[in-house]
């Protein structure tokens, strides 16, 4: 198996993607000066594209979720990630992390879903 994503510290989080929990989106960024002409046409003046990657997690140990946690809300880290273009290694900052709990007792703690979206700085 390939790894998909292993956020910086070496923390792995391919083993608990989903099955077609990954999506790989590439947005362009265009500069102040794009605009459209009077026939209605773009002028397109791009300034170069970013990543925006999504991932949805099945059961995870609370122990793995606290990893990933620790990592992602941090202002911005540095992530290896496989895509259409390969294999990366880039700098990210997570815009959301959603974590479902199943069960949470004294004695128990079950978390059945989380996910994330991190997009390239």
């Amino acid at each position: 198996m390939k790894d998909i994503l292993v956020l910086e510290g070496g923390v792995n989080v391919t083993p608990y993607i989903k099955s077609q929990g990954y999506t790989w989106t590439r947005n362009t960024l265009h500069s102040d000066k794009t605009t459209r002409v009077k026939t209605g046409n773009a002028r397109v003046v791009k300034i170069t594209d970013k990543l925006t990657l999504s991932f949805e997690l099945g059961e995870t140990p609370v122990e793995e979720l606290r990893r990933f946690n620790a990592v992602l809300k941090k202002q911005t880290f540095r992530a290896t990630h496989y895509g259409i273009d390969g294999q990366k290694n880039l700098e990210f900052y997570c815009s959301s992390f959603t974590a479902g709990a199943r069960v949470i007792t004294e004695d128990q703690e079950v978390w059945e879903s989380a996910s994330f979206t991190i997009i390239e700085v």
